[in-house]
Formats: C-alpha cells, structure tokens, sequence
C-alpha cells in the first residue's frame, strides 16, 4: 500500500482446531478507491493487490499472526477504509492465540480491535473500521451476505463448506505435511473471503458499485490465475 491516492483494504482469516486454534489460511485483499465517489468494478477489468498466508507444517501460528499484525499496522495508517466480515470474532481469537514466552506486542491487532468495539468512531489519520456482517448485512457466513448484494460466491467455498474445508486441511496438516493442492486451495478459499469482502466494504462505504450480478470466481480469474492453477483448472499461456 501506498500514500498516494485513496485504498481500501480487506482482511480473511480461515481457522481450524487442534489442541488450539490454528491459522489455516490469511488474506488480504487492497483494491483502489475515490475519496468522494463510487467506483464501477466489473470482473473481466477488476484490478486487486493481495497477499495470501497458508502454513506449510504445523507450529507456523506465530509467524503468520505476527504477518497479520504487520499488515493492519500499514493498514490502518495507509488505507481509508478497513473492511472485515464478523471481524469481532477473528480479532478475538487472534487476541487469544497462545504465544511463546518474550513475544513481541501485536500493535496492530490490538489497535483494530480497540477501533473495531466502536467503529463509528474514527480517529483522525487511521482507517475507517468497517465490518461487512454487521454494518451491511445480513449477519452471519460471508456468502450469505454475497448474495444478498449481488455477488456470486465461488461454489467451492459456498456456506458451511469452506469452514468443513479448513478442518480437513488442518487435521491433514496435524498428521503431516499437507498436500500442494491443498495448500493452493486453502489460499484461493481466503483469497475468495478477503475479495468479498473488500468489494461489500467498497458497497457500505459507497466507494464502489456493480451491475447486475458480479462473479467472484470471475474476478479472481482475472488477477490471480497463475498462482491458483488447479482452482481455475489450467494455467494460461
């Protein structure tokens, strides 16, 4: 992210359960914004920068939560608008996460998750506070709320599905390393949330807007083909 001009940004976590919780998948999606005007976004155009964390063995809680603190740190400095769906309950687990002896603060968690018990609030030079499920609606599973505002979600992450997902991977990655595939496709899934996510905080905010129905898979596609291959069935040449 950038000072110049006007960005959105927009945070996923998927979460399995061992003995704790686990991060099975982070992403971030940053997509540019007007500052007092909506912007159109169809699929076939849609430009996105992102991130992806997905942990290759077990014990990589720390490295991906302190990747997750660095980037709401620049985040909320940086962008005009921080969006989340149902972010109160991803920053309470965070908050919670068992950590080793010394370790360093979490500044940035810590300063988003005071900002977000209060989100009408702003504090003049951060980022607005937006949570999708609660200040757009309706409440409860991401493609729920999708679909009420005319997105399509990825049939592969669809409800209840993406959470089943993330146990599978996490009791794979417990027992062993987990499969590339796998791998792949936990980044696609918060990928997908994180996507979702900014173009309904781009909508709440009325920073941006689409006609008719918008294909998340679609847009995906367009930016992020050559690092989800299996997802998108080929790699283009």
């Amino acid at each position: 992210m950038q000072k110049q001009g006007q960005w959105l940004a927009a945070l996923s976590v998927l979460w399995g359960d061992s003995t704790e919780p686990v991060i099975m998948g982070a992403a971030v999606v940053v997509m540019r914004v007007h500052r007092t005007k909506t912007m159109p976004v169809s699929a076939p155009l849609i430009h996105f920068g992102y991130r992806t964390l997905v942990p290759s063995a077990e014990g990589e809680n720390e490295a991906i939560l302190t990747e997750i603190d660095t980037t709401l740190i620049q985040a909320r400095r940086e962008a005009s608008v921080i969006s989340w769906h149902n972010g109160a309950d991803d920053l309470h687990v965070l908050n919670q996460m068992p950590r080793p002896n010394g370790a360093a603060r979490l500044p940035g968690i810590e300063a988003v998750t005071a900002a977000w018990r209060d989100r009408t609030v702003r504090e003049k030079g951060v980022a607005l506070c937006v949570d999708t499920g609660y200040d757009l609606g309706p409440f409860g599973l991401i493609s729920t709320t999708a679909q009420d505002h005319g997105l399509v979600p990825v049939p592969e992450f669809l409800g209840c599905q993406q959470q089943d997902d993330a146990q599978k991977a996490c009791d794979k990655l417990v027992f062993g390393a987990m499969p590339e595939t796998v791998t792949e496709f936990m980044a696609g899934s918060a990928l997908s949330s994180a996507l979702t996510t900014a173009l309904l905080g781009g909508k709440v905010t009325d920073r941006l807007h689409w006609d008719g129905e918008l294909h998340i898979r679609d847009a995906m596609e367009a930016v992020a083909w050559d690092v989800l291959p299996n997802l998108f069935g080929s790699v283009r040449t």
